[in-house]
C-alpha cells in the first residue's frame, strides 16, 4: 500500500509539472564568456568560485564573469577532464595534456603522467589518487605514479571519489560493486547486480554517495548515507518515475533528454522547463544557492533558494493575487478564469460564469463571450472573516467557499465595474471603487450598497 501512495503522489506532481511554479534557471553559453559549449566537468573551490571543464576550454565564474585560460602544450589540455581541490586551496586538473596543479597564478605539471582522464580525488591528507588503464595509482612526492595495493581484489577500476565524512576512498570494481576502503580495511557497500549494467558514483551535496545503476531502460539510484546505509531513493522505467524515499537535497536528473529536479526531503519531482537535458554520469556542483550541471549545450544554474515562478503560460497578465483561508492563492490573470494554486498544484475554475450571466441578464446587458468574464483589476482582498472579495469589470465578486454573488451598483445608471476594492473591519463595510463612483456594501447579508457619485474634474 505505501508503494501505490508514493506513486500516485508522484504522477499528480507530475502531471502538473507544466502547471507549477519554476525554479530560476540560468544557461550560460559562449556567448556569457563559457570557453565552449560542452562542459566536462564542474567544481566549486574554496574561494568560491565555480571552475568549468569544457571539451575546448577550462575557464572561471566569479559570479559576473568568466576567464578563460590559455591551454599550455605539456600541461594544460584544451579538453578538461576532472578538477579537485587540495586542503591548500591548490587546484588539480586532468586534461588531455595530462595532470597539472594551479595556484591560482601559474600551472604546473606532475610529473611523468600522462592519460589520466577523469578519475582522481584528494583525501584528506592532500594525497591524490589516480585511475590510469583502470589501475589505482597514488602520486608520490616525485609527482610519479606507484600503484596502491588497497585492496585485494584482482579486477579493474571503473570510478573513484573521496568519502570526506568517513575518511574513506569510494570506487566501484569491476564485478565486484561499489567498495569502501582505507590502506587497512574495506567493505562492501553495493554488490555488483547479476543483471549487469553500467554503475557511476558521485557525491550528494553534504558528503552523501549517490550510486548510480543504469541498465537497458532502467535507472536505479541509491544513496549511501551518513549512517552507512545504502537505499534506493528514485526508480526509472522508460519514462516512469518513482520516488522510493525522501533524501536532504535537491537532486538533479533527466529522463529521455528531460531534466527534473527531485525536492529536498520531498516525494516531488518538477520538470525543469526550458533547459538542455544532461548526462547522469557527470558530477553536480552543489553549493548553497543552487545546482550547476554541465550539459552538451553548456553550463545550467538552478537557483534552488532564490524566487519560483509561474512562467507566461500559467500567469500571462496577473493583475490580482490574494490568499485564501486556507493558504491557497488565487491567480487573477487579465481575460483568463480564475486559477487557485494550494502549494503543489495548480487548477482552473469558471464556477462563477453563471452567476455573471444571470447577473449580466438582470441588467440588461448585451451578452458577453466567457473570455470577457475574466475582466480582472488589481488588489483582490480577503476580508475578517476569510471571504474573498474580487473587482471586475462586471462588478464586485464575492466568493464564501460555498457560493459565488456578484455585486453591482443598485443605480441602473452607474457602470458596473469595479476597478478597487478596500475593507473598513471596524464599520464591517466594503468599498468598491467604480467608473466616477465609490460604492460601499455593508459586509453582512443582504448586503445592501451605498453608491457615492463623483464629477469629471
Amino acid at each position: 500500500m505505501k508503494k501505490i501512495f508514493v506513486l500516485t503522489y508522484f504522477y499528480v506532481a507530475s502531471f502538473f509539472a507544466s502547471l507549477a511554479q519554476e525554479y530560476p534557471v540560468k544557461v550560460f553559453t559562449t556567448n556569457d564568456g563559457l570557453s565552449q559549449m560542452q562542459v566536462n566537468c564542474v567544481f566549486k573551490d574554496s574561494r568560491g568560485y565555480i571552475w568549468a571543464g569544457t571539451k575546448y576550454g577550462f575557464c572561471k565564474y566569479n559570479g559576473e564573469k568568466f576567464t578563460r585560460y590559455k591551454p599550455i602544450i605539456g600541461v594544460l589540455g584544451t579538453e578538461i577532464y576532472k578538477i579537485a581541490e587540495d586542503n591548500k586551496g591548490v587546484l588539480y586538473i586532468a586534461s588531455n595534456e595530462g595532470a597539472c596543479r594551479f595556484d591560482g597564478n601559474s600551472f604546473e605539471p606532475i610529473k611523468g603522467i600522462k592519460d589520466v582522464g577523469g578519475q582522481f580525488c584528494i583525501d584528506n591528507k592532500n594525497q591524490v589518487y589516480v585511475l590510469k588503464y583502470n589501475v589505482l595509482y597514488k602520486i608520490n612526492s616525485n609527482d610519479s605514479l606507484e600503484v596502491a595495493k588497497h585492496l585485494p581484489f584482482k579486477h579493474q577500476y571503473g570510478s573513484i571519489i573521496f568519502d570526506k565524512f568517513h575518511n574513506t576512498l569510494i570506487a566501484h570494481v569491476d564485478s565486484i560493486g561499489v567498495v569502501s576502503f582505507t590502506e587497512y580495511s574495506y567493505k562492501i557497500l553495493f554488490a555488483e547486480p547479476k543483471k549487469g549494467g553500467n554503475i557511476t558514483t558521485q557525491l550528494g551535496k553534504n558528503g552523501e554517495i549517490i550510486i548510480y545503476h543504469n541498465y537497458q531502460n532502467e535507472q536505479t539510484y541509491y544513496i549511501l548515507d551518513n549512517k552507512g546505509k545504502v537505499e534506493a531513493f528514485l526508480e526509472i522505467k522508460d519514462t516512469l518515475i518513482q520516488v522510493r524515499k525522501t533524501i536532504p537535497f535537491n537532486f538533479p536528473f533527466s529522463v529521455k533528454n528531460v531534466a527534473y529536479l527531485l525536492e529536498t526531503n520531498s516525494f516531488i519531482c518538477k520538470k525543469l522547463q526550458n533547459i538542455p537535458s544532461f548526462i547522469n554520469a557527470i558530477q553536480p556542483c552543489y553549493t548553497e544557492n543552487g545546482v550547476w550541471i554541465g550539459t552538451e549545450q553548456g553550463l545550467i544554474f538552478i537557483a534552488t533558494n532564490g524566487f519560483e515562478y509561474f512562467n507566461k503560460k500559467i500567469a500571462p497578465y496577473c493583475w490580482g493575487l490574494v490568499e485564501d483561508k486556507y493558504q491557497r492563492h488565487w491567480l487573477f490573470n487579465w481575460l483568463h478564469p480564475i486559477k487557485i494554486w494550494d502549494g503543489k498544484k495548480i487548477d482552473s475554475t469558471t464556477a462563477y460564469y453563471p452567476i455573471m450571466n444571470k447577473k449580466i441578464h438582470l441588467r440588461k446587458e448585451d451578452k458577453i463571450d466567457d473570455k470577457n468574464k475574466n475582466t480582472w483589476y488589481f488588489g483582490p482582498i480577503k476580508d475578517k472573516w476569510g471571504n474573498l472579495w474580487i473587482p471586475n469589470g462586471h462588478g464586485l465578486l464575492r466568493y464564501d467557499y460555498r457560493q459565488y454573488q456578484l455585486f453591482t451598483p443598485t443605480k441602473k445608471d452607474i457602470a458596473t465595474i469595479s476597478l478597487s476594492v478596500l475593507e473598513d473591519p471596524e464599520r464591517n463595510l466594503i468599498l468598491s471603487g467604480g467608473q466616477l463612483s465609490l460604492n460601499i456594501f455593508e459586509n453582512k447579508y443582504p448586503f445592501k450598497c451605498t453608491t457615492g457619485v463623483g464629477q469629471v474634474c
